[in-house]
């Protein structure tokens, strides 16, 4: 049907990826993956080792030739063109820095490669240097830099040539935690600035889940979901997302009964009522996923509650990371620091769930 007067299209993808498949040998490392990513959004490919994401990135980037499918870049085939006509570029975990060069030659070493006249190689360099905060560190070795400003260095590289996509496989894995954090913070606020498409590819679910607009989680060469970080964190697809993403509780049950959108499932030594999913049965063999801030420590004997035991307990900031021996298994809980002292270190108390935010996925009955 004709859009009607008025109506606005919706906007190409900048990125977009059909069907592509990849094999190493017996090993099918992308089994028919579809995607499509928009202009200026900042997307982090997840997933455990293995899973495929870094053998999508270099489909993407060319160095690697699918098996079968295509890749359109602003609704251009570029499925055969070699890399150096992709108008992309890659930032990778080994930075591969040219040591007999400058800070500056390093980030002016495309532009050179494009033929830009010197004068303007010195000024889009040094304002990229500028952009990512190593102004004054033009004339210096990249020896003398510390690992985080190595890694501004690359980046400053990557994007002094004006790729339509920036591709980022695990770029900040060598980094210490503090200068990692920095990086993460530094990354989205260039990328905000530049308004220029980034595609991430990491196995820190934290990392992908503070720096993205989208997270796209993989398991062996398929995409598990598609989704915001809020969206992939409260509402995940399966049990490998629920347990891949954040943690959660993780508990393998059978369905005794389903009334009014809440199920009564049989967990252990005792039952667990959830919110309900569509199609779910009496006798259905489920995995129930209950995050930790959603459960709460009451007094021992308290109404609608599991008996249990603390049987760990950390402060971590303003938070209480702890661990409750019950009948349905070892429950991991996370309260705020300030709240009434309900559960210390060996207290007898009582477990209450919310039901309404519990996460629940069938499974196959003979695994």
């Amino acid at each position: 049907m004709a859009a009607g007067v008025g109506a606005v299209a919706a906007p190409a993808a900048k990125l977009r990826v059909e069907g592509l498949r990849f094999r190493y040998r017996t090993t099918e490392a992308l089994a028919g993956v579809d995607l499509a990513i928009a202009e200026g959004e900042f997307v982090s490919i997840l997933g455990p080792s293995g899973c495929g994401k870094t053998t999508l990135l270099r489909v993407v980037a060319g160095l690697l030739a699918p098996d079968a499918g295509r890749v359109f870049l602003s609704g251009r085939d570029i499925t055969h063109q070699p890399p150096e006509r992709r108008q992309l570029n890659m930032v990778f975990q080994h930075l591969a820095l040219f040591p007999h060069l400058s800070v500056v030659e390093n980030v002016a070493f495309g532009l050179r490669f494009q033929g830009e006249p010197k004068r303007i190689r010195s000024e889009k360099a040094g304002e990229m240097l500028d952009l990512v905060g190593l102004a004054g560190f033009e004339r210096r070795s990249t020896h003398q830099l510390s690992g985080g400003q190595q890694q501004r260095v690359a980046l400053a590289r990557a994007l002094v040539t004006e790729p339509e996509i920036l591709l980022l496989d695990e770029p900040l894995g060598s980094l210490d935690f503090a200068i990692r954090k920095e990086m993460q913070a530094e990354l989205k606020a260039i990328q905000r600035r530049l308004h220029i498409t980034f595609v991430f590819v990491t196995h820190d679910q934290t990392e992908a889940m503070a720096m993205s607009d989208r997270v796209i989680l993989m398991r062996a060469g398929a995409i598990v979901q598609d989704a915001s970080p809020v969206e992939t964190y409260l509402n995940p697809v399966d049990a490998f997302a629920a347990s891949f993403v954040g943690e959660t509780n993780l508990l393998q049950g059978v369905v005794e009964s389903v009334a009014a959108g809440v199920c009564s499932i049989r967990i252990g030594g005792a039952r667990v009522r959830v919110a309900a999913p569509d199609a779910l049965a009496a006798g259905a063999h489920v995995a129930v996923s209950i995050r930790p801030e959603h459960i709460t420590l009451r007094r021992a004997g308290a109404p609608a509650t599991i008996a249990g035991r603390v049987e760990n307990e950390s402060f971590v900031g303003p938070e209480v990371l702890g661990e409750v021996a019950t009948s349905i298994g070892l429950l991991k809980t996370r309260e705020s620091a300030v709240r009434a002292p309900v559960g210390r270190l060996g207290d007898e108390v009582g477990v209450e769930i919310d039901g309404s935010r519990a996460r629940v996925f069938l499974l196959d009955a003979s695994a």
